[in-house]
């Protein structure tokens, strides 16, 4: 009797880990198709992708200024249109998303120059910071670049509005999602104790709502997505949220909240000695990020039920986080291997390159598709003309296009 309870035991333990990676047959690594090698001079911070073209979009540095911009790449490698967003200050785009009519959204901060400040100096792009979120397109937060702003560009490179809020205290803008009425911004923003996350809604008429913030000494949002109850939050912390202390050396962090704002719930990471953080996540609830422990890095994603329960997760030896999109039936993951993987047949890479991939729903690797002239992934996107779109750089010299048909 005792030997059943112990077997019992197991199988019940056994039921509620879940599913790992898992590959019933070895993929071989698919060719990526190169759309375009792009001149841009600056640094290319993120991409959507709409039909069969690709919006890219970033900062440039102009003395002792810098602005944004965002340009239009066809199927061909065409630039189409590039318009800048600037207003004669320094103006940083961050973050870019649709709304229903197809229109381009680009949030940024901005504000006045002070006598007393540097000139902003923009980071190569590049992907390797496994403490902080990956498309930050400023070292750190400056005390002059407190104001939020929204820049409503038509799929033609026309500027339709601009929409800005003074935050009062330092800001910068991270993810950003269609909401009931406008659009949700979360971020990281300045406080007495050190930075908080924020999140940040505006309707489409430009008015701004009531800032949430999150934590107050050490916290980051990256991403949100709107949910039928509110928003999801991801990012990372090492403070104690909602009544839930730290467990590693920082945790990933999921807050959902109401269509308010409010927060309902905070899921944290649970691997000790680990510093985690979900840097990205998908309509479908799949979450990319990364793992850091004892120096090594890995590339970690994790699909979550419609309730936040994960049903499965994966870890691949990386240079940088998994970036994360969504397909109609399937899910991709995107990230600078740096070993070989199990499951992927003839994949060896002698340095960091870049592989895409595909699972079911169930964690079922599919497919995989390789960009090896490709370090690090700045941003990924999908469409049905264009299939998996990935953007990326080359030991942060240069920032390519490329694409992998999967339909």
């Amino acid at each position: 009797m005792k030997s059943w309870r112990i077997f019992l035991g197991v199988m019940l333990i056994s039921l509620y880990i879940p599913n790992a990676f898992a590959s019933t047959k070895s993929v071989v690594p698919i060719p990526m198709t190169k759309i375009a090698s792009l001149s841009v001079e600056g640094q290319v911070v993120g991409a959507l992708v709409k039909a069969k073209t690709v919006y890219v979009f970033g900062n440039k540095q102009t003395t002792p200024h810098v602005h944004g911009f965002i340009e239009a790449i066809g199927e061909s490698g065409t630039l189409l249109w590039s318009l800048p967003l600037e207003s004669g200050i320094d103006d940083v785009a961050t973050a870019a998303n649709f709304d229903t009519q197809g229109h381009i959204w680009v949030a940024g901060t901005s504000g006045p120059l002070a006598e007393d400040a540097q000139p902003t100096v923009l980071p190569s792009t590049s992907v390797l910071n496994p403490d902080s979120v990956v498309l930050d397109p400023v070292s750190a937060l400056r005390a002059d670049l407190t104001n939020l702003i929204l820049w409503e560009v038509d799929q033609n490179g026309t500027l339709i509005s601009t929409r800005r809020t003074e935050m009062s205290r330092s800001v910068i803008g991270k993810g950003i999602t269609p909401a009931a009425n406008g659009f949700a911004i979360v971020g990281l923003v300045a406080t007495t104790f050190g930075n908080a996350g924020f999140l940040q809604q505006v309707d489409t008429a430009g008015n701004f709502g009531g800032l949430q913030v999150v934590g107050s000494k050490d916290t980051e949002l990256s991403s949100v997505i709107s949910t039928s109850s509110g928003f999801l939050l991801s990012g990372s912390s090492t403070e104690k949220l909602s009544g839930k202390p730290l467990i590693g050396v920082r945790d990933a962090i999921a807050v959902s909240t109401t269509s308010a704002g409010k927060i309902s719930s905070v899921l944290r990471s649970t691997n000790i000695a680990t510093a985690r953080t979900w840097r990205f996540s998908t309509p479908s609830f799949f979450f990319g990020g990364d793992a850091l422990i004892n120096g090594k890095n890995s590339a970690v994603v994790t699909k979550f039920s419609a309730k936040m329960a994960p049903t499965w997760t994966a870890r691949f030896s990386s240079t940088g986080p998994a970036l994360v999109v969504d397909a109609p039936q399937t899910r991709f993951a995107v990230f600078a291997s740096d070993a070989p993987i199990i499951g992927v047949g003839s994949w060896k890479p002698r340095r960091a390159s870049v592989i895409s991939l595909e699972f079911d729903a169930k964690g079922q690797l599919l497919r995989a598709f390789s960009a090896t002239s490709l370090s690090d992934p700045i941003s990924i996107g999908y469409s049905t003309a264009l299939g998996l779109v990935v953007v990326g750089s080359f030991g942060g010299k240069g920032v390519s296009i490329f694409h992998a048909l999967t339909r």
